[in-house]
């Protein structure tokens, strides 16, 4: 005790460097502990993933199995929307490109026909509406175009029929679009160009990979909103043709909205006073007994009007031009997917 109050600083630093000794040694155990946990950790977590990493797509035979079935399941479907498509478009009847001429100037004559008999305006005035096919009224198509060239007649015949038979006030104009094979590139097209006719055949050629093509006419028409929802509605409720209407544009047939004021449909009320009757008349007569002057096209009380009501709105007609798609799919037999 004497030597610790000689050397009390001595003392105090010895006492204080044990203190700080245990209190690193304290905290050197505590971070061996956590280190130790992290450690352990981290090495569970890094086998569990090196074991993932090794595992195959498909660890169970089951899943595999299950993966069949969807598949078998999804082909399926695609093969039975196909043969519900395939029913809902014309059928390729083999013909000649004169058999195709006859036909289309047989078609052309029957539709000039119908409509005259309709008393439907078709051509806008011309002397021979030839249903967009206007160059083989002179010449016979291509061989090869022959056939696809019959389907796409037949079926702008349907709409045509179709637009006679809503009594449309007008059929104006009817273009289409020309066919690969029209241009010569039905036998040695390129691969962007088979894309437009599929189907063509059944080995698993190129055409075959294309599920469906589309064609486009465009016809303009002139009549009023009924007819026109009537077509409409019968152009997509065809069960013999699958058509789109991809675009429609209607311009009214007045492009100005009608006049607030009409002098001619103004009331009797504010139509000038008659004028008085000549004498010797019966006019002059009648108001001589005390009755009623009868002015010359003034309608009497009881009386029925002589002046019809005028409709200012919806009796106008309007220009409509239809764009509509023929939709072609592929052969059934060629199947979705192995």
């Amino acid at each position: 005790m004497s030597w610790i109050k000689e050397n009390k600083f001595l003392a105090g630093f010895g006492a204080v460097t044990l203190v700080g000794a245990g209190a690193i040694g304290f905290l050197l155990v505590q971070a061996k502990g956590k280190y130790e946990e992290v450690s352990t950790s981290y090495e569970t977590e890094s086998a569990e993933l090196t074991r993932l990493q090794g595992l195959q797509p498909f660890p169970s035979a089951e899943n595999v199995k299950k993966l069949d079935e969807q598949k078998k399941e999804h082909v399926q479907a695609i093969q039975q929307l196909q043969q519900s498509l395939s029913k809902v478009q014309l059928p390729k009847e083999e013909i000649s490109a004169f058999q195709f001429q006859d036909r289309f100037r047989t078609t052309v004559d029957a539709v000039t026909r119908k409509a005259a008999e309709n008393q439907v305006k078709i051509g806008n005035g011309t002397d021979k509406f030839a249903l967009g096919f206007d160059r083989y009224l002179a010449e016979p198509p291509r061989s090869e175009a022959a056939i696809p060239l019959g389907r796409q007649l037949k079926a702008i015949d349907m709409v045509v029929e179709d637009l006679i038979k809503n009594r449309v006030t007008e059929i104006r104009d009817l273009k289409r679009e020309e066919l690969p094979e029209e241009k010569g590139g039905g036998a040695g097209k390129s691969e962007s160009d088979s894309s437009k006719t599929p189907g063509k055949g059944k080995s698993g050629g190129k055409a075959d990979k294309n599920l469906a093509s589309r064609s486009w006419f465009e016809v303009t028409i002139v009549t009023d909103q009924p007819n026109l929802m009537n077509t409409l509605n019968d152009i997509v409720a065809f069960k013999e043709q699958f058509f789109v209407p991809r675009l429609i544009t209607v311009k009214n047939e007045k492009d100005t909205g009608p006049s607030r004021f009409d002098p001619a449909a103004q009331p009797a009320a504010f139509a000038s006073p008659p004028a008085a009757p000549a004498p010797g008349t019966p006019e002059a007569a009648a108001a001589a007994a005390g009755g009623t002057p009868v002015a010359p096209g003034v309608p009497q009380a009881g009386a029925p009007s002589g002046v019809a009501q005028k409709i200012i709105v919806g009796e106008e007609k309007a220009e409509v031009t239809l764009r509509i798609e023929i939709l072609e799919f592929a052969d059934v037999s060629t199947p979705a997917s192995k």
